[in-house]
Formats: structure tokens, C-alpha cells, sequence
């Protein structure tokens, strides 16, 4: 039922034009969400859209159903290794969210 309920809205959201999907930290995903994954990776090249999946690369962290998933991902996909980002890159990354009102004031 909910597999074809994710179907039935990924159909309506691709009839208004292209879309982008993001699933962040695939490392974390459950055995149920992973599940989904693959559905909806089944379900894309019908439809007008781009997959974006993160997922941390140590093995400490990614679950062997995660590592499962992603490396049985369709030969279209790309990966794309990122490092992490230095202290410079940092700064100027929070700079520019804090100029964009991305950031939240904190209690001090």
C-alpha cells in the first residue's frame, strides 16, 4: 500500500515537470526506507527526475543493507566521492548561509 501510494505521488509530482529527489544519510536508513529506495530507483527512469542519495563510505557507519543498495544502483548512476570540507571552506560555507537568513540566531 505504500509503495503504490510513493508510485501514485511520484507520478503527480513528475506530470507538473522535472523534479529532484534527495534521501540524505542512506547510512542511517533502516531496512524498511531502504526497501522504498529501491522501489522508487526502480520506478525513476519513467519519470522526468534526479536521484540524489548521500551516504558516509566508512564501513563503520553504513549498514551492509545500505552498502547492499548502493552498490546494486542501476548503471546510470554516478557517484561522486566528496572529502570533507577544511576550515576555510567551513567558514566561508557559514558565511554565506548566515547572508542567505539560512542560519538561525542561537541563544547565547
Amino acid at each position: 500500500m505504500l509503495f503504490a501510494t510513493v508510485a501514485n505521488e511520484l507520478e503527480q509530482a513528475a506530470a507538473a515537470g522535472p523534479m529532484v529527489l534527495v534521501f540524505d544519510d542512506i547510512h542511517w536508513a533502516d531496512s524498511s526506507s531502504l526497501a522504498l529506495l529501491r522501489f522508487v530507483v526502480s520506478a525513476l527512469p519513467d519519470l522526468p527526475a534526479v536521484l540524489v542519495l548521500t551516504a558516509r563510505d566508512d564501513p563503520l557507519e553504513l549498514s551492509p543493507a545500505a552498502a547492499d543498495l548502493l552498490r546494486d544502483l542501476p548503471p546510470a548512476v554516478q557517484r561522486i566521492p566528496l572529502g570533507g570540507l577544511d576550515s576555510d571552506s567551513t567558514y566561508a560555507l557559514v558565511s554565506l548561509l548566515k547572508v542567505c537568513g539560512v542560519l538561525l540566531r542561537l541563544p547565547s
